[in-house]
C-alpha cells in the first residue's frame, strides 16, 4: 500500500465595494419657451441646445461618481444603466416631469472590465426639459444604479 497526504488552502480577496460619492446634479436652468435638452458631462462644462441656458449662478452640477474599490489583482466588471433606461425627475405640483437619459461614463457604454484595483466612475446623461418649465427643484424617484462584480 502506498499513502499520501495533502493539505488545503483558501485565499481571501477584498470583498469588491462600490458607494456614492456624489448624486448627479444638472444644477441650476433656464428655460424658453422652445424647451431642450441640458448634457452633463463626465467632466467639464454642461452644454445647451434650443435656447436653453445657465444662469449667472450655476448651482452645483455635477455628473454621478461612485468610489470602486477591488482587489487590484483580480479583473471586475462595472454594469451601468443601460443605454434606452430613463430617469424621470418630477418638479411642483402640475408641472410636468423632465426625462434624463443618453447616459454617459468614464467607462464607456455597457458592461466594462477594469483590471485595476480602485477608480472612481463618472456617469453624466442629458435631461431633457420642457418648453417653459414650471420653475422649482425636480429629483428623480428612482435611482441611477451601478454594479461591480469580480469576474
Amino acid at each position: 500500500t502506498a499513502t499520501k497526504t495533502a493539505t488545503a488552502t483558501a485565499f481571501i480577496i477584498a470583498p469588491i465595494s462600490i458607494g456614492t460619492v456624489t448624486n448627479m446634479d444638472f444644477g441650476n436652468i433656464v428655460t424658453t419657451p422652445a424647451g431642450g435638452t441640458v448634457v452633463l458631462p463626465t467632466s467639464g462644462s454642461r452644454t445647451y441646445t434650443s435656447g436653453i441656458t445657465s444662469p449667472v449662478t450655476t448651482g452645483s452640477y455635477t455628473s454621478a461618481q461612485f468610489p470602486i474599490t477591488a482587489d487590484a489583482t483580480y479583473p471586475y466588471t462595472v454594469t451601468m444603466p443601460a443605454p434606452d433606461f430613463s430617469l424621470t425627475l418630477t418638479g411642483p405640483e402640475g408641472s410636468t416631469a423632465m426625462t434624463a437619459s443618453t447616459w454617459t461614463s468614464t467607462l464607456g457604454d455597457g458592461p466594462s472590465e477594469i483590471t485595476s484595483g480602485s477608480q472612481i466612475l463618472k456617469i453624466g446623461a442629458t435631461l431633457t426639459v420642457g418648453a417653459s418649465q414650471t420653475p422649482g427643484r425636480y429629483t428623480s424617484d428612482a435611482l441611477i444604479s451601478v454594479t461591480v462584480n469580480y469576474n
